[in-house]
């Protein structure tokens, strides 16, 4: 049997790439409810739903998290632009049922992040994160830029490596054309210069993240998950 999705974002970009998706999967998923982001959750009967996947804005995504949370259902979210106390309320909400949350749905971007883990052993080295996205991305850093950031903070400023030469920077944002995502981490020493980056090629990488991590998370207990979780599965 199907599971039961409730899609909030099924009229933005995102959601009509999950929702092309999701007729290619019928034998996994049924859309039972797709919202936009002016649309209301009080309708929506909580015994006919098995999964919410949101890709909303920072602005409903309180309501979102609140009505899966009171219905104990598991949830798997891109919403980017989220303050620290929504992160706050995710973390909270996470004791009592799966959450899946990542500012990015690649597993591309969930890899990028396990190789930056190896820069710890470096020394002597700066380091920089650069993105790339379309003219219309309306958060600049975008949440997968300072997604890497903080990875690459955490790793290069670590008890076993404190030896960079520089604090790591803000991440440099490029906005133009049609661009889906470019994001590019460096390593850069005097003599040598590493590369680390990633391409979208399309909506459609973060579209099938969303279901896979959703197939993953459908049968996890509480806690709060991200996409190098469903990676090192």
């Amino acid at each position: 049997m199907s599971s039961r999705l409730l899609l909030f974002g099924g009229s933005g970009r995102m959601g009509q790439e999950i929702i092309s998706l999701l007729g290619q999967n019928s034998d996994q998923w049924t859309l039972a409810v797709s919202l936009g982001r002016e649309d209301s959750l009080d309708n929506v009967a909580p015994e006919s739903i098995d999964m919410v996947i949101d890709f909303s804005s920072a602005q409903v995504f309180p309501e979102i998290l609140n009505w899966s949370h009171n219905n104990r259902k598991p949830m798997v979210s891109g919403t980017t632009g989220l303050s620290e106390k929504d992160m706050a309320l995710l973390a909270k909400a996470a004791r009592d049922i799966p959450l899946l949350w990542a500012p990015n749905m690649s597993l591309g971007i969930a890899m990028v992040a396990e190789m930056m883990e190896s820069f710890a052993k470096l020394t002597d080295f700066d380091f920089q994160v650069e993105e790339f996205h379309h003219r219309h991305k309306m958060d600049s850093p975008s949440g997968t830029a300072l997604f890497l950031q903080e990875e690459l903070v955490k790793a290069v400023s670590s008890e076993k490596s404190k030896k960079q030469s520089s604090p790591v920077p803000q991440p440099l944002s490029v906005r133009g054309g049609g661009i889906f995502g470019v994001h590019r981490v460096f390593a850069m020493s005097e003599n040598e210069v590493i590369t680390l980056e990633h391409q979208a090629l399309g909506r459609g990488v973060f579209a099938q993240g969303a279901l896979k991590a959703a197939e993953w998370l459908k049968d996890k207990g509480p806690g709060q998950y991200s996409m190098r979780d469903v990676l090192r599965s």
